[in-house]
């Protein structure tokens, strides 16, 4: 599964939801690079919103309207992030959320959707089906204990991103 030959992009998002079919909107996005096995400079950046936020996202990652206010809009920094991706293969560290968030408004905007994709969170729970994996659950903050991995920040989307790098690149070598 792993290449060293491939370039990844981690991605990981905050929203003001938990789906986009019922409002909910991105409100932050992190990114990093790894090339040659090694992770690049964090990128990431808070979003300005224009609906309401869900109280249980505001408790996850504690972004408020506020903090927001002056901030980009998501159709000034997607196509950015969309540039940045690139043909690289997208890693999250739950494909099944973060993936057609993105999708759905790239699609909205008429830029290319995201069609390679690796989830950690999925690997997580194959080694822990193989032995190969014992942390308590399969959370990013889990699997960053369990790994001895700096998670600064949890919640937030370019430290969650920085973070799935480094899970990544410890369990890409056994990962079937």
């Amino acid at each position: 599964m792993y290449n060293s030959n491939e370039v990844y992009t981690v991605v990981d998002i905050e929203t003001t939801g938990l789906s986009y079919k019922n409002g909910a909107e991105i409100i932050e996005v992190g990114a990093v690079q790894i090339i040659d096995g090694k992770i690049s400079k964090r990128r990431g950046t808070l979003i300005a919103f224009h609906g309401e936020m869900n109280s249980f996202a505001l408790q996850a990652h504690g972004i408020t309207k506020e903090m927001t206010k002056d901030q980009p809009s998501l159709e000034e920094v997607l196509p950015k992030i969309r540039e940045y991706i690139g043909n690289s293969i997208v890693v999250c560290h739950n494909t099944g959320f973060d993936i057609p968030f993105l999708n759905h408004y790239l699609k909205k905007m008429d830029l290319p959707l995201l069609d390679k994709s690796i989830c950690t969170l999925k690997a997580l729970k194959q080694l822990k089906k193989e032995g190969l994996y014992h942390g308590e659950n399969n959370k990013l903050d889990t699997a960053c204990a369990y790994y001895n991995i700096a998670l600064k920040n949890y919640h937030r989307a370019s430290w969650d991103a920085k973070a799935t790098a480094e899970l990544f690149l410890k369990i890409a070598p056994i990962m079937g």
